[in-house]
C-alpha cells in the first residue's frame, strides 16, 4: 500500500512491519498496517490500528509491536498501541 511518514520495524518473527503513515487513495492518515515475509517475498495486511496516525515510531519487543505517538490528522497524539502477533489485534 502507498504510505509515507510510516513507522517500520523488524519483528521478532523476522518479518518487516510497515505501520500507519500518510497516503492511500484519499491521502489521509492511515490506520492500516502490513508485514513483509522475506522467506516468501510477500506482503500481507494485518489488523488496522485503533487510531490512524502518521509521523509515528514503532518498536518491536518480544510481546508485540508498539506504535508510539504520531499525528492523527487533527493533533499530535501521545498514545501507544500494541500489536499482538498471536491474536492479530491492536490494544
Amino acid at each position: 500500500m502507498k504510505r509515507d511518514e510510516l513507522a517500520a520495524c523488524l519483528g521478532p518473527d523476522n518479518k518487516v512491519y510497515a505501520i500507519g503513515g500518510y497516503g492511500g487513495g484519499d491521502n489521509a492518515c492511515l490506520s492500516s498496517a502490513e508485514r513483509f515475509d522475506p522467506s516468501n517475498g510477500k506482503w500481507e495486511l494485518i489488523a488496522p490500528m485503533k487510531e490512524a496516525r502518521r509521523a509515528l515510531t514503532a518498536v518491536a519487543l518480544p510481546d508485540g509491536i508498539y506504535a508510539i505517538g504520531g499525528y492523527n490528522g487533527k493533533e499530535y497524539i501521545n498514545t501507544v498501541e500494541r500489536y499482538d502477533f498471536f491474536t492479530n489485534e491492536w490494544t
